[in-house]
């Protein structure tokens, strides 16, 4: 058992995450450089647009995309999907990983990084996957030649980087259901085993009391339907802090942008702590959070969102 920031892992999880933690073809990203485009071309690799890549690895970019930070990269980069071992010129490879730098792209680490990791993992890398601006490009040929030791560190390494501690293990419970009390206490404090489930799976199965429901991927419609099945309704809205005092626990959640599109959801266990998932991804666990720490969330208040108090009414 592994713990980090406060949420455990278990050993399923980390071996799971281990084996997939990069796929064995990877995106690379180019940028303005037409030769090197042409020279990956001729090598018979597809190289995709933004939107061809989404039309074609829709499922990758679900699994990986946060990895390689997809989001991050400029939107008028080309992408090439590839298996980095096959790539047999040193000159090519070089240009390919300095775009990755460039380019902010994902599994691209600092020596300084991976010499927190060990001395010797560095130095063993630097010969192949070394760029000249001093940074290690990870590939799924040079993961696989680590020990399962130094795998397990890199992942809590990364994994610190990226999950917000809670502010607490442990709250008081409401008046909510036994059923909704039970589910969440099953999952806090802990992440997925894959990528899927998200804030709204999370916040229908703890207001449902269904497992299943909380570690599934839900959509913004699925999520509607299932607060209608169970006849919630918007009863009040929250633009501001000091309204938080009306939420109460067993309500639902729902941030709503300007345009009335539902971006997130969390689910009230006592007032101020809410059950909440942040993402899709399975670095990303389930964890008690104060309101007000996700107050704005993406930006939703400040931009003429508010936030929906959906119950079922008195």
């Amino acid at each position: 058992m592994y713990e980090i920031a406060g949420c455990t892992i278990t050993l399923e999880q980390m071996q799971r995450w281990a084996e997939t933690f990069l796929p064995r073809q990877e995106p690379f990203y180019i940028h303005c450089d037409y030769e090197l485009t042409g020279w990956l071309q001729s090598l018979g690799l597809p190289v995709y647009d933004r939107a061809q890549f989404l039309e074609s690895a829709g499922p990758f970019i679900g699994q990986y995309g946060a990895n390689y930070h997809h989001w991050r990269v400029p939107a008028a980069a080309s992408i090439v999907i590839l298996e980095a071992a096959r790539l047999a010129d040193r000159t090519l490879t070089r240009k390919l990983y300095a775009h990755q730098v460039a380019l902010g792209r994902g599994q691209v680490y600092a020596f300084d990084w991976v010499k927190d990791i060990g001395v010797d993992v560095l130095e063993h890398l630097k010969e192949s996957h070394g760029t000249e601006k001093d940074h290690i490009i990870l590939t799924y040929d040079a993961w696989m030649q680590l020990s399962e030791e130094i795998q397990v560190a890199w992942l809590l390494k990364w994994l610190l980087e990226r999950v917000e501690p809670m502010a607490v293990s442990i709250v008081e419970y409401g008046n909510i259901p036994e059923r909704s009390e039970l589910a969440v206490r099953e999952h806090v404090s802990s992440f997925p085993l894959t990528s899927g489930a998200n804030c709204f799976s999370a916040t229908a199965g703890a207001y449902l009391g269904e497992v299943n429901v909380i570690e599934n991927w839900m959509d913004v419609k699925q999520f509607i339907d299932s607060l209608c099945r169970e006849s919630l309704t918007r009863c009040d809205t929250i633009s501001q802090e000091m309204e938080c005092i009306r939420i109460r626990p067993h309500d639902v959640l729902v941030w709503e942008n300007v345009h009335g599109d539902a971006v997130h959801a969390a689910y009230a266990v006592t007032n101020p702590f809410v059950f909440n998932k942040m993402g899709q991804f399975w670095f990303q666990p389930w964890q008690y959070v104060r309101i007000d720490q996700i107050m704005d969330y993406a930006g939703c208040l400040s931009n003429g969102g508010c936030i929906g108090i959906y119950r079922v009414q008195d």
